[in-house]
């Protein structure tokens, strides 16, 4: 494919978690004249019901769907995905792809190695349940994520992202990335035209709200002591 301007490619594994994470991110490359891309898979999972892959253009980028088990563990599934980033990689033909979320990360990683990508960012969000898994079937599974991780990120021109300090120290303890190629960064990030900081109230509080998915591995268990 011929291109005027650098082109950019961020691999996810929801959409909607784009739009709702990233989208300042992906407006700033947009406006700072790069063509933006997104790769994910076409189903959603954490969408509301009105929410619809056209969002993307609207916003000026261009969708490409790819085949993504998110949670499942066939790898029959998971080398279909790898297949398929490889194929996108070469037709595409990016400056820089960034991948966030952790298949996208580990076979996008990968992909981007064996197209021979100029550049990569990785974007740790969470390490998932591969690491806090127990006994013996989750050990295993650690150590296959952690060798994977070791490759997705070995890439010669890599920068990767962390989200928290435990994960960043996790995966540098893990062996599998070096701290000149790591970059602690505070999360997401917050608009602060939508939200405006507020002097604290002189009552006391009354409501204590956890807003997160609940799963254990959230929080949730120090949320109810605290």
């Amino acid at each position: 494919m011929s291109k005027a301007r650098p082109r950019i490619l961020y691999v996810i594994n929801e959409a909607f978690f784009f739009m709702s994470h990233r989208l300042p991110v992906a407006r700033a490359a947009r406006d700072a004249g790069l063509e933006v891309h997104v790769a994910t898979p076409t189903d959603h999972v954490w969408a509301p019901d009105d929410f619809r892959l056209e969002a993307l253009a609207a916003e000026g980028f261009t969708h490409h769907p790819i085949p993504l088990s998110r949670r499942g563990t066939n790898p029959l599934q998971d080398f279909a995905t790898l297949l398929s980033l490889v194929r996108l990689f070469r037709t595409l033909a990016p400056d820089i792809v960034h991948l966030m979320t952790i298949k996208p990360t580990l076979y996008g990683g990968l992909a981007a190695r064996l197209t021979r990508m100029p550049a990569v960012v990785i974007t740790v969000t969470g390490l998932g349940q591969a690491f806090v898994a127990n006994g013996a079937s989750g050990a295993m599974l650690r150590r296959a994520v952690v060798a994977l991780y070791r490759l997705a990120s070995g890439h010669p021109n890599v920068t990767i992202t962390f989200q928290n300090p435990d994960d960043m120290e996790t995966l540098e303890r893990s062996g599998v990335v070096t701290p000149d190629r790591s970059v602690l960064i505070r999360g997401s990030g917050v608009s602060l035209n939508e939200f405006q900081p507020r002097p604290e109230p002189d009552e006391k509080p009354v409501k204590v709200l956890m807003p997160a998915r609940m799963i254990w591995e959230k929080g949730v268990g120090e949320f109810v002591e605290a």
